[in-house]
């Protein structure tokens, strides 16, 4: 069901672009031979592409990059690993200092 949902989608978004481009095409014909008219139609064109990329196109591939990104699966130290991996140990063991758990819980009574 969710597959069917996303291929309308996708068909609806087709036509859409389809017609927008067809109306572009029928309004660079009515212009005709004005040098003036097809340049404020290019203008007008490009600003609204620009604004369209801008708004829809780069925020899902910036979206898709992060994803792929924080999501590979791969699997990083953390800082303490790796600052102990740097200075060549625990700093515990560099001092000759231990630290034991206590055996029994302490009451404050």
């Amino acid at each position: 069901m969710l597959q069917t949902g996303m291929k309308g989608r996708w068909v609806l978004r087709t036509l859409a672009a389809g017609a927008l481009l067809w109306l572009v095409w029928r309004c660079w014909k009515l212009v005709g031979d004005d040098p003036i008219l097809q340049l404020i139609l290019f203008l007008f064109a490009g600003a609204g592409g620009g604004l369209f990329f801008v708004k829809v196109v780069l925020p899902r591939l910036a979206d898709a990059i992060g994803t792929s990104i924080f999501l590979s699966g791969e699997r990083l130290p953390s800082e303490e690993q790796a600052d102990k991996e740097e200075t060549g140990g625990d700093e515990a063991e560099n001092t000759g200092v231990t630290e034991q758990a206590p055996s029994e819980p302490q009451n404050d009574k």
